[in-house]
């Protein structure tokens, strides 16, 4: 039906209403629907970095070259350390390739109490192979990190996962722009249908941060 036609129609059926109430309709018939945005995060992907893990033995697998580079860059962190290159070889790595051109990027969590608290959140970084060597392309705190299957510039989200308590995490979403990762957006994650249920969702009850 052309619209003069369904105009025609409506102005028969209701000629007391306003033009503008007969417009309506016609308004959202050509009015395509917004696609909502919605957060996806599947939590049995999410992972944390093992005690065994460590730059001092990952790093071997790197050319000499690279794992000096790598130790280096880790080493930096821990300036104010009595022992920074021993520190830099506790800290939990994994190498992960995040932009798919083949040269792993490397995600590291630092072990001790002064970078950790004591629900096990600790101080998360992410570094870049690069020619200067490695170079820092995200700082934050996790306890847990998941690879997001969605991508901003070519690099995969990621989100930080934060333990507030045995049934609650709040989740830290970063997207990949200006040469690093930054924060975006943070949702709660909770396994309980209320604050004083006791009953255990199979699934997180996912919301955005009410601060």
């Amino acid at each position: 039906m052309s619209q003069l036609a369904a105009l025609t129609r409506y102005r028969t059926l209701f000629p007391s209403l306003p033009l503008m109430l007969l417009l309506f309709p016609l308004a959202a018939q050509q009015s395509p629907a917004r696609r909502t945005q919605t957060f996806s995060w599947n939590w049995r992907a999410s992972e944390e970095l093992e005690s065994g893990q460590n730059a001092g033995a990952e790093s071997k697998t790197l050319s000499t070259t690279d794992a000096a580079a790598l130790i280096a860059a880790l080493t930096r962190r821990f300036k104010s350390d009595p022992n920074p290159i021993k520190r830099a070889e506790q800290t939990r790595i994994k190498f992960v390739d995040l932009n798919g051109d083949g040269v792993a990027e490397v995600i590291a969590q630092p072990i001790g109490s002064d970078l950790c608290g004591a629900v096990g959140n600790c101080r998360f970084w992410v570094f870049q192979r690069a020619d200067s060597g490695y170079r820092l392309i995200l700082t934050g705190m996790a306890q847990t990190f998941t690879v997001q299957r969605s991508r901003t510039n070519g690099y995969s989200d990621l989100v930080l996962a934060l333990h507030d308590s045995a049934t609650e995490q709040e989740l830290l979403v970063y997207r990949f722009g200006a040469g690093q990762y930054r924060r975006t957006t943070c949702y709660d994650a909770s396994w309980t249908a209320s604050i004083n249920s006791e009953v255990r969702l199979k699934e997180p009850l996912i919301t955005p941060c009410a601060r």
